[in-house]
């Protein structure tokens, strides 16, 4: 605890120190057995609900007014990115028709880049959550919005044991995989508009994740995604 920490507590700001260790991140382990991932996602998510707790301070905008003024901005430079119309018109409408349920969501801290790269662990055990330089205020369920993009691909098991340690092992209600499916397509139009800012070869990639959520999720005719009902570990 040095001086520079001492300060920066009684100030009431922020600060980060960052150590080498012979850990790893945890995209970098997905090489253990399945459970051993389901375990590590599960403590993971527990850990995710624990900065979770931290209220956003009262003087932001709330949640619905803030998130859904971006989502327009991204919905209208979506309108110049080359994509199937039909495709377009599906995750549009899709958004439009649940933006609601953001109203009266609670603001809480984000880490804002939650994904296994981020995580540390050591000797198989999650140890950690690292880079914070993203982090955010808002809805705690759009932490998880990049599940189906960047930890689906790496490990279902690992994602599903996110969920679940999130939820403590308890029954998921039905609300939660409507506001996940919603960030997720969200999620799929910021990759786009970005994707296309990007040049080809990050857009194809940007494409095909995107591609593969919208299966997960059956075209969102299931709030459920199929991955997430693929393994059974520590129910």
């Amino acid at each position: 605890h040095t001086d520079e920490q001492s300060q920066a507590s009684s100030l009431q700001i922020s600060y980060t120190t960052a150590l080498r260790t012979a850990s790893q991140d945890a995209g970098q382990v997905m090489s253990t057995n399945e459970q051993q991932q389901y375990e590590a996602g599960y403590q993971a998510g527990e850990e995710l609900y624990k900065l979770h707790q931290y209220r956003a301070p009262t003087n932001l905008l709330n949640w619905y007014t803030m998130k859904k003024a971006k989502n327009d901005r991204y919905l209208q430079q979506l309108e110049q990115v080359n994509i199937d119309p039909k495709i377009k018109q599906l995750v549009t409408q899709y958004i439009h028709q649940h933006e609601h349920l953001m109203k009266d969501r609670p603001s809480t801290f984000q880490h804002d880049d939650f994904h296994p790269s981020n995580l540390i662990i050591h000797q198989g055990v999650f140890a950690g959550i690292i880079d914070f330089g993203r982090m955010d205020w808002g809805d705690p369920i759009h932490d998880l919005q990049k599940l189906g993009f960047f930890s689906v691909p790496i490990s279902v098991e690992w994602s599903k044991g996110v969920i679940d340690g999130y939820h403590h092992g308890e029954a998921i209600p039905s609300s939660f995989w409507k506001l996940l499916s919603l960030y997720e397509a969200i999620h799929i139009v910021s990759a786009w508009v970005w994707g296309a800012k990007l040049g080809n070869e990050q857009y194809e990639l940007l494409f095909n994740s995107s591609m593969n959520v919208l299966d997960y999720y059956d075209f969102f005719q299931n709030p459920i995604p199929s991955w997430y009902n693929q393994s059974n570990y520590l129910k």
